[in-house]
């Protein structure tokens, strides 16, 4: 009984030794398969990447490759365009030059005209003073006289005309082109600026609707807003409105004489050894001894106190020297003038 027990026993762990040797054979191979598949599904994976990241580096040189071609074509459309501005550039360059060729042969040609005919003009005299004059009889005097050989008169051709025209306008084109001064509204410059409009604009026969554009550009501070309304007006008599209105509030002889008087009261005065100081008074004397010639509100600066105004403003070393001067005058009965005190001044810069 007792073998048969342990018989049993053994039969039992025999089996139970085997199954569990199975088992162990079994899960060995499934982790080894779970670990082979997950290994496949990595590389899969990395070899997905792979082709995607080649696909976007493909992509990328592709879109590389068209925009350093557009540079390139850019950058070509660029230098040709340089290089067409460049021949246009000497092409203008070579024209001017050959302008400028023709007109200075133009030149010589009218100077190379113009010395020969002084040089014929010059030997036809010599000839003519180294003739001896015939004695002439009563009988000569119902011949008429004619000579054979003489010289007969001409006129001077088309093409003299024509050189000499255009040598004058050559010259004349060498000049800088005169503008008028922008007037702002000091009335001590208002008779330079209107005779300056007058002769560069008006007289040049530019229509009257068209002086009303010359007058707002040659116009400015309150002087443009004086006349500003009438830059708006379409009307022929706009520009002549105008200037009478510049006329009676900057041009009245009354507003100059008052400009001058206030200029003079409000003139420094003139330290030692100021010569600059000195000469620019001096100047302004000028101006206002011309004036007073112009017109009759400017007689004042004739007036024995206008003259104690002016001399206050020189240095009192001057003003010293000036008051002898005075008492002599008065002596001998003289008056000072204007431009005896602009002498006076200029004598000592």
């Amino acid at each position: 009984m007792n073998k048969i027990v342990t018989a049993t026993k053994h039969m039992y762990s025999h089996s139970s030794t085997r199954s569990h040797a199975s088992y162990s054979s079994r899960r060995s191979k499934a982790s080894t398969t779970s670990t082979t598949s997950s290994r496949g599904v990595a590389a899969a994976a990395e070899t997905a990447a792979l082709r995607v990241k080649l696909e976007a580096h493909r992509i990328e040189n592709e879109g590389q490759e068209e925009l350093e071609q557009l540079e390139f074509e850019e950058k070509m459309r660029r230098l040709n365009a340089e290089r067409k501005m460049a021949n246009l550039k000497r092409k203008h360059e070579a024209q001017k030059v050959e302008t400028q060729l023709k007109m200075e042969e133009a030149r010589l040609y009218a100077f190379e005209q113009e010395t020969s005919s002084s040089t014929s003009s010059r030997s036809s005299c010599k000839s003519a003073g180294s003739r001896t004059m015939p004695v002439r009889t009563d009988n000569d005097l119902t011949k008429p006289n004619l000579r054979a050989g003489a010289s007969v008169f001409t006129p001077k051709t088309h093409d003299e005309n024509l050189v000499e025209a255009l040598a004058r306008a050559i010259t004349s084109s060498r000049l800088p082109i005169p503008k008028p001064p922008i007037f702002t509204g000091d009335s001590l410059q208002y008779p330079d600026w209107s005779f300056s409009f007058t002769s560069l604009i008006e007289s040049k026969g530019v229509p009257p609707e068209e002086r009303i554009h010359f007058l707002k550009r040659y116009l400015g501070g309150p002087a443009k807003e004086a006349v500003s309304g009438f830059f708006m007006l379409r009307s022929k008599d706009a520009y002549q409105r105008a200037r009478d209105i510049l006329e009676q509030r900057f041009g009245n002889s009354y507003v100059i004489s008052e400009a001058f008087r206030s200029k003079l009261d409000a003139w420094p005065k003139v330290h030692n050894k100021d010569k600059s100081g000195l000469r620019n008074l001096s100047d302004f004397l000028l101006q206002c001894q011309a004036a007073a010639a112009e017109g009759k509100d400017m007689k004042f600066l004739h007036d024995m106190r206008e003259i104690k105004k002016i001399t206050a403003k020189l240095p009192d070393w001057m003003v010293h020297t000036w008051n002898r001067k005075i008492a002599k005058s008065k002596r001998q009965r003289k008056i000072p003038q204007l431009s005896r005190i602009r002498k006076f001044c200029l004598r000592r810069i």
